[in-house]
C-alpha cells in the first residue's frame, strides 16, 4: 500500500537547504539473516525452494466452493474493514504531520467594542465608546535547524507504513483462516458421513447379534462385543458434529455474517486438488515477503526517527513570523492606507534548564529503539519457526497420509472380498457388516489425515506471506482519485 507523494521535489529541496541537517540516527534497513535453511534437520522433499506465492493462491485448490468462500470473506470481513479504516486514519495523520514542514498561514478578522482609559496616555477621563474593525493575515515558519520536525514527519510516515503492513497481515491471516476453516469443514463433513455409516453398520450388526442370541446361536459375549463397538463408534459423532458446526460458524463470521445468516453448500475433500508447486522462499527473501516482518521494520524506523525528535528538542528553535492587518474604528476608513499595520519578527527559543527531562526523554527514545530492534529480530525468528514447523508438518502429514492410504486400501479390499464371499454364501451378514464398518472408519481416518495435510498446505501459503502485494496494489487502484 504505497503512500502518495505529498511534496514537490524542488520546494522540499529548498526547505532542506534552508533548515540544515537532521540530528539523530539515519535509519538503515536491517540486514537479512545469514541462514540458508529453516530447520536444523531436513524436512523432506515435499517442497522445493524457488516458487513464489501466486495471486489468489486459493484458486489453485481447484474448488469453486473454497474460492467463493475466501473471496466473500475478503469482501465482507469486518476486522479487515476496520483495519483498512484505521490505515486511512494513520495515513491522514501522517499527511497532517507533514504540514509542519510548510509555512503556516492564518487569517483572522473581528469586531470589538472598546472604550479607552485616557489616563494611560497622560490625559483625564475615558474615550467615547467606539467599534474597532480588523482583518489580517499572519504567516509563520519554523526553520527546523536541527530537523526535529522532519524527524517527526519521518516517524509518522513510518507509523502509517506499519499500519499498512499490519492491514496486509490481517488480509493474509483472513485468507488463510477462511481456507483452513473451509478445509476443516470439508474434512469434518467427510469424516462425519463415514462415521455415521459405520454406526449404521454397527446398529444393524447389533440387531442381528440380538436375534442370534435370542435364537441361542450366539453367546451373550457376542452381544456385549457388538454393543461396545456401537458405543465406541457413536462416541465419534458428537465431536465430528461439533467440528462441522464450529467451522461453519467461523466461516460465517469471517464473511461478516451471523452464523444463522449463512448456510454453506456441501463441500468434500474430494473436490480439492493439491496445487502443483507449493511456495517456498529462502530465509533471506522471506523478510521482504511477510507483512508482519515489514511492519516490525517500519516500527523500528519510527523508533529511530523518534530518537532524532528527542535529540532535536535539546537544541534551539528559530521561528519566523510576519503579519499584515487592516484595523479602523470606522468602516469608511477601513481600507485606507492609514489603517494598514504589520510587522515581521524572528524568535529563538533554546532550552536552558528542564530538570533533566529532555535528556531523559532522549534516553527513553533510545531504549525504545533498542526494544523495537529486539522485537524485529524476534518477529523474524518467529516467522522462521512458523515456516520450519509447517515444513516438518508437511513431511509428517505425508507419512500419516500414506499410512491412511494403505489402511483405506486394505479396508476397501477386505470389504470387496467379503462382499464377494457373502454373495457366494461363503460369509455371513455379520462378517460383511464388520468389513463395512472397518472400511467406513478407515474413510473417516483418511479424511482427518487429508484435512490436516490440506490445512498445513494452506499454512505454508500464509507462512510465505500470501499474496498481499497483489491485494495491496488492487486496493491502491481502487482508492485512487479519478
Amino acid at each position: 500500500m504505497r503512500r502518495r507523494s505529498r511534496h514537490p521535489v524542488l520546494i522540499t529541496g529548498l526547505c532542506l537547504a534552508l533548515t540544515g541537517c537532521a540530528v539523530g540516527p539515519d535509519f538503515r534497513q536491517p540486514n537479512s539473516p545469514k541462514v540458508s535453511a529453516y530447520t536444523a534437520t531436513p524436512a523432506g522433499d515435499v517442497v522445493k525452494p524457488g516458487t513464489a506465492v501466486g495471486d489468489g493462491w486459493w484458486h489453485g485448490f481447484a474448488s469453486p466452493a473454497l474460492s467463493a468462500i475466501v473471496d466473500r470473506a475478503v469482501a465482507g470481513n469486518l476486522s479487515l474493514t476496520a483495519a483498512k479504516a484505521r490505515l486511512r486514519g494513520a495515513q491522514e495523520m501522517a499527511d497532517a504531520s507533514a504540514g509542519r514542514l510548510w509555512p503556516q498561514v492564518d487569517v483572522e478578522g473581528g469586531i470589538a467594542r472598546k472604550r479607552v482609559n485616557l489616563v494611560t496616555f497622560g490625559m483625564q477621563g475615558h474615550s467615547p465608546v467606539f467599534y474597532l474593525y480588523s482583518v489580517g493575515a499572519t504567516i509563520s515558519y519554523s526553520l527546523d535547524l536541527f530537523g526535529g520536525d522532519r524527524r517527526q514527519v519521518e516517524a509518522d510516515d513510518a507509523k502509517a507504513e506499519a499500519a499498512a503492513y499490519r492491514t496486509a497481515a490481517a488480509y493474509v491471516m483472513l485468507t488463510g483462516n477462511a481456507a483452513v476453516q473451509t478445509v476443516s469443514f470439508a474434512a469434518a463433513s467427510d469424516a462425519l458421513a463415514a462415521a455415521t455409516l459405520a454406526v449404521t453398520a454397527d446398529r444393524e450388526a447389533l440387531a442381528a447379534v440380538l436375534r442370534g442370541a435370542e435364537a441361542g446361536t450366539l453367546s451373550r459375549s457376542a452381544v456385549t462385543a457388538a454393543q461396545a463397538r456401537l458405543a465406541q463408534d457413536e462416541a465419534l459423532l458428537p465431536g465430528l458434529r461439533q467440528r462441522v458446526g464450529t467451522a461453519q460458524n467461523a466461516l460465517a463470521v469471517l464473511m461478516g455474517l451471523a452464523p444463522a445468516e449463512w448456510q454453506p453448500t456441501p463441500i468434500s475433500l474430494a473436490d480439492l486438488a493439491l496445487p502443483g508447486d507449493l511456495p517456498l522462499s529462502l530465509p533471506s527473501q522471506l523478510v521482504r515477503q511477510r507483512p508482519d516482518i515489514m511492519a516490525a521494520e517500519a516500527d523500528l524506523h519510527a523508533a529511530s526517527a523518534a530518537v532524532g525528535v528527542a535529540t532535536a528538542n535539546m537544541f534551539p528553535r528559530l521561528q519566523l513570523t510576519a503579519g499584515l492587518e487592516q484595523a479602523a474604528a470606522s468602516t469608511a476608513l477601513f481600507w485606507s492606507s492609514d489603517s494598514t499595520q504589520g510587522g515581521v519578527a524572528a524568535g529563538l527559543v533554546a532550552p536552558l534548564f528542564h530538570g533533566g527531562a529532555l535528556n531523559a526523554a532522549r534516553h527513553a527514545a533510545q531504549a525504545e529503539f533498542e526494544a523495537s530492534a529486539a522485537e524485529y529480530r524476534q518477529t523474524v525468528l518467529t516467522a522462521f519457526q512458523q515456516v520450519g514447523d509447517i515444513l516438518l508438518a508437511l513431511t509428517n502429514d505425508g507419512d500419516a497420509l500414506a499410512n491412511a492410504d494403505r489402511a483405506l486400501a486394505a479396508a476397501a479390499e477386505q470389504r470387496a472380498m467379503t462382499q464377494a464371499a457373502f454373495e457366494h454364501g461363503a460369509a455371513n451378514r455379520l462378517t460383511l457388516l464388520a468389513a463395512e464398518r472397518d472400511w467406513n472408519l478407515a474413510r473417516a481416518d483418511h479424511a482427518a489425515a487429508l484435512g490436516r495435510r490440506w490445512a498445513d498446505v494452506v499454512g505454508l501459503y500464509v507462512a510465505m506471506g500470501g499474496d498481499w502485494r497483489h491485494w495491496a496494489a488492487q486496493a491502491d487502484e481502487g482508492n485512487a482519485a479519478p
